[in-house]
Order: C-alpha cells, then sequence, then structure tokens
C-alpha cells in the first residue's frame, strides 16, 4: 500500500509519528481540515501534472492557493495539464485523494509554493484518502559544522565546508558519531554562513556540502539555490539513499559536482550500513542518475578491514562500469567511532584493489595513503 512506503519514508528520516491516520475521508482540502480540525488553507495538497519529459510535476501549494498557469508555463516550459487520475498510480505512486510529495515514484519532480511560508505547520496527504502528514516548516538548514577554508573536499577548487547533522544510515565504522546521532549543539545559522559567503566572494570557488547526510535536509535545494545565486559552484555528499532529492538538485542545476559513497557490494550493503536491511534500489537509481548526468562527480568506497575484501571491490566495479571516476579511501581510526568496528588495511592490500579497481573504471585512485 502506498501509505506503508510513506510511513517507511518517515520512519528513515525519525519521523514516523509524523503521519496521522483517520476513520474519516480526507481526501479534499475541506475533508482534511474537518478530519484535522485545522483552516482549509493549512492542507497543503499535492497537484499532479503531466511533465513534457515524462514523469511527473508535483506541486505544493496550501489549500487555499490556485495554480497559476502562465507563471507554471514560465518555469515548466510547458502548458499545466493535469495528470488523469487513472494514470496517478503508475506515474506518481498514489492514487486520488492520496497524493502527496513522499516516497513517489521515479521521474517525479516536487515543488514547494510559496504559499506554504505563511505557515509553521502544514498538513500535505500521506498516500491515501484517510491519511496526513504533520510538517512543521524548518529553521534552515541544520548545520553543525563549519571548514572556512579546504583544499581537499571540492576538486580543484578553494572551498569552505559544510557538515549536516543526521544520517539515515549507522555504519559501524562511522567517525563522525556526533553529526549522525541526532546531534543537539547549537546549529551554525544560515544568515552566518552567507554572510561568511558574502565576504569571501572572488577568494572562495565553492560551497561543499556534507555530512551526516545532507539530502537528509529539506531545505537543501533551496539552500544551494541561493548559494548559486551569488556565484559559488557546489559540491554534495551523498550516501545515494535519496535518489529524489538527488535527481532535483540535478534537474535544478544545482549541484556542480556530486561524490556518492559506495558502502560495499551488494550482498554486504546492509551490513556496513549498520542495517538489517536496505533498499538497494534507492542506491541503483543514484548511481545511474550520475551516470547519465552531465555534471562532475565521483563514486568512492572507505575500505575497511573486516568489512571489505579484493572480491567485494571488484564486485562494486562490476556495479560500477561505465562511471567516470572512482575512488578507495583508507578507513582511519579516528578514536571516536559508531560501533568501533573496523581497522586501516596495510598499504599493499589497498594497492591491489586499486589495481584491480583500474581494469573497470580506468580513473581509480586510492586517498588517504
Amino acid at each position: 500500500m502506498a501509505i506503508e512506503k510513506v510511513i517507511s519514508f518517515f520512519e528513515a528520516r525519525g519521523a514516523a509519528e509524523k503521519v496521522k491516520r483517520f476513520n474519516v475521508s480526507s481526501a479534499t482540502v475541506e475533508l482534511a481540515a474537518a478530519a484535522l480540525g485545522v483552516q482549509g488553507a493549512r492542507i497543503a495538497k499535492t497537484m499532479s501534472f503531466l511533465s513534457p519529459e515524462g514523469g511527473a510535476i508535483l506541486v505544493v501549494t496550501a489549500g487555499d492557493t490556485k495554480i497559476d498557469n502562465p507563471k507554471f508555463k514560465a518555469q515548466f516550459h510547458t502548458k499545466a495539464k493535469m495528470i488523469p487520475p487513472e494514470l496517478l498510480p503508475e506515474l506518481v505512486g498514489h492514487e486520488m485523494g492520496g497524493v502527496c510529495p513522499f516516497a513517489v515514484k521515479d521521474g517525479c519532480r516536487v515543488y514547494l509554493d510559496e504559499s506554504l511560508k505563511r505557515f509553521e505547520v502544514v498538513y500535505p496527504a500521506a498516500g491515501d484518502a484517510a491519511s496526513a502528514a504533520e510538517l512543521t516548516r524548518g529553521n534552515g538548514m541544520n548545520i553543525q559544522g563549519f571548514q572556512k577554508l579546504t583544499l581537499l573536499d571540492f576538486p580543484g577548487h578553494t572551498a569552505c565546508t559544510l557538515f549536516t547533522g543526521g544520517c539515515n544510515l549507522r555504519c559501524p565504522f562511522c567517525h563522525n558519531v556526533q553529526l549522525v546521532l541526532a546531534p543537539e549543539e547549537e546549529p551554525f545559522s544560515e544568515e552566518e554562513i552567507f554572510s561568511y559567503l558574502e565576504k569571501r566572494r572572488g577568494v572562495l570557488d565553492g560551497v561543499a556540502v556534507t555530512g551526516g547526510e545532507p539530502l537528509l535536509q529539506p531545505d537543501i535545494a533551496d539552500f544551494l539555490r541561493r548559494v548559486k545565486e551569488m556565484g559559488y559552484l557546489t559540491k554534495v555528499d551523498t550516501n545515494g539513499f535519496f535518489p529524489e532529492a538527488l535527481e532535483t538538485l540535478l534537474a535544478e542545476g544545482l549541484a556542480d559536482y556530486v561524490a556518492m559513497d559506495v558502502k560495499n557490494s551488494k550482498t554486504k550493503y546492509a551490513a556496513t550500513c549498520g542495517r538489517q536491511s536496505v533498499d538497494l534500489g534507492k542506491v541503483e537509481k543514484s548511481i545511474n542518475l550520475l551516470k547519465s548526468s552531465h555534471i562532475e562527480y565521483e563514486f568512492r568506497t572507505t575500505v575497511v578491514g573486516g568489512f571489505h575484501t579484493l572480491e567485494d571491490i571488484e564486485d562494486i566495479c562490476r556495479w560500477l562500469t561505465g562511471a567516470k571516476r572512482y575512488y578507495l579511501q583508507a578507513f582511519k581510526d579516528s578514536g571516536i567511532l559508531l560501533e568501533g568496528s573496523g581497522f586501516t588495511l596495510p598499504e599493499e592490500e589497498m594497492i591491489a584493489m586499486r589495481d584491480l579497481a583500474r581494469t573497470y573504471i580506468p580513473i581509480c585512485d586510492l586517498r588517504g595513503i
């Protein structure tokens, strides 16, 4: 059922309690407002339009807002043509009355209308005609770390690096424990970041965003859009589990360089991520999005003793065949690991892995050796 997929979507973000289910219909703005006991304008309605590239364009607006057809055409270069109800499950993944911007089909692009900014809390549907999700307007990006100058994080460019809080994975050898486990530190404000960027125009080339998992941030697109408007290049790191967010960044030209972690061979993926199971379909989609994109990108694997073998690296390379470049990063024990697991492989083993990888992906190098 679509609603179960939506619940899983929220569970992955530690917010399953935000999904509400009703014993009455919430299929329209009026019915949803009555079920929740709120004004209709607070119902975030998701309207589905046919995309000229295939798939769907989803526009989420306040419940009292209508689509401005001239503005729609100017934005998307096509007329606003609603998707027929019978095609919604195929193109969007939800049926009429339950259409929402969560857990949607491949090819869906999601846009939030400015009419939502009036409210701190809004309620979109959650996958069926008797549900809703409670969404609180964020206070911007959760930026837990700020490195003002790096010559390493953004290949070929001088940049600053931002570290976002929160991650959907629990890799046992992760050394960014403070960022992963629901950080409680007071984040850097966006205005502090943009004030710094204003002063460094002409000095820095770009902004690198890492984590945690940056694509967990609901405001990532808006943030990067503002960075780009200032004339900076952008680099985003990701674990590949949020292809919808990645697709939005690529479609809108908001990422100039993407570095994606490929954790391990498919058979070891879940264990390497610290999970009982993972959706490799999402990882596969992110890989294909990058391989078919026109931007600079890289795939990389942190090689950890006890987790990775020569056979695993070969399996990964088969998976990544056709990729531009691939890096093997040597694991370093920071002393503050999530579960204290893993060890650094000898240099000769790392070199053997690199040499094998080069038979599949010509541009492959070692890092941290």
